[in-house]
């Protein structure tokens, strides 16, 4: 399918309205918390139910779907740089309605999630409060989630920032503990690996029951697209230096095919080291690289928009006034002999 670099332009003036106010780690964060929660504590249990040992199948299963649509979002985004994400996506490619009806979807998906989340509190809290109605929970855990969105966009990215990191804490001490109960256990105790393959074996409900846990285990890493869908300023950054990249390949600066054209040219005992350099300040970064001519290639040639290339660069300055600047750039030493 052919089309013209420009004509994306339409969308991404009409995505442009939305403003980001969360770090690129508060993002991967969000992503992480996302597919470390419900779906996880709760889900796995219901995917057990189903499936038995082969739940860890399922679970593989449900991650390599998720690695192939996070990695197809990732060359998108990178190809269109744009909030609207496969919304975006879907209505360039396909059409106005295709794009209508995929944003819907994901966004129906959303509230429904929001649903069972607050649902499975009240099944955790009974744990502790086995007498307070569930009710409860819902309804006091809904305005909490309501409040806290409706503070700000940072309050929001701070709160879900250290919930997440705590989910993360929880899977590792879960981790360790089971594998401390598993190998520690006496013999006597019916603990250990054997209980894969007794009780019916690795898969006691059969391949259906499996698959049936794998829509589970996709349920448990919803959210993993959330870096896709708000992921603009690193797709810029990176359309950029593919821009630059591109250029340094087309006048021999660069290349994966260095060592052997040296050796083509002559050269032999070649000893390659890799070195990086590094840019406290943007002022630096630009008198080395030349980064404002780079952006301006990058925008004439229709890798990003004006609008993209004047907010990443509005970024970076502000984050050089405010001192958490930071560049780095890689490259390699050939050393050698020649005949």
């Amino acid at each position: 399918m052919s089309f013209k670099r420009g004509s994306f332009e339409t969308i991404v003036e009409r995505e442009k309205g939305l403003h980001r106010s969360l770090t690129a780690g508060q993002m991967s964060m969000i992503a992480i918390g996302g597919a470390i929660g419900t779906g996880l504590f709760l889900g796995s249990g219901f995917a057990i139910g189903f499936a038995g040992p082969s739940v860890l199948v399922s679970y593989a299963i449900g991650a390599l779907i998720a690695l192939l649509l996070m990695g197809a979002l990732a060359e998108m985004t990178v190809a269109h740089p744009t909030s609207g994400s496969f919304g975006a996506y879907a209505e360039f490619y396909i059409g106005p309605l295709a794009g209508y009806l995929v944003r819907y979807a994901y966004w129906s998906a959303v509230v429904f999630a929001v649903g069972t989340e607050v649902s499975a509190v009240a099944v955790f809290m009974k744990y502790w409060f086995a007498n307070v109605p569930g009710w409860y929970w819902i309804v006091g855990f809904s305005a909490a989630l309501i409040g806290v969105n409706a503070a700000s966009v940072k309050v929001y990215g701070v709160i879900e920032y250290a919930f997440s990191m705590l989910k993360i804490v929880a899977i590792v001490a879960f981790i360790l503990l089971g594998a401390v109960f598993v190998y520690g256990a006496p013999v006597s105790s019916g603990v250990g690996l054997n209980n894969f393959t007794a009780h019916g074996g690795f898969f006691p409900h059969g391949v259906k029951g499996m698959w049936f846990a794998v829509i589970v285990s996709i349920f448990s890493y919803l959210n993993i697209e959330t870096i896709a869908v708000a992921g603009v300023p690193l797709a810029v950054t990176r359309a950029i230096l593919r821009h630059k990249t591109d250029i340094a390949i087309a006048h021999g600066t660069i290349g994966r095919e260095m060592r052997r054209l040296l050796q083509e040219a002559g050269c032999h005992d070649l000893h390659s080291e890799t070195v990086a350099v590094t840019f406290p300040t943007l002022k630096m970064f630009e008198d080395v690289l030349s980064m404002r001519n780079n952006v301006e290639g990058a925008r004439a040639e229709g890798w990003i928009t004006e609008q993209q290339a004047t907010s990443w660069w509005a970024d970076l300055e502000e984050l050089d006034r405010t001192g958490g600047f930071f560049a780095s750039l890689c490259g390699m030493f050939f050393a050698g002999t020649v005949s």
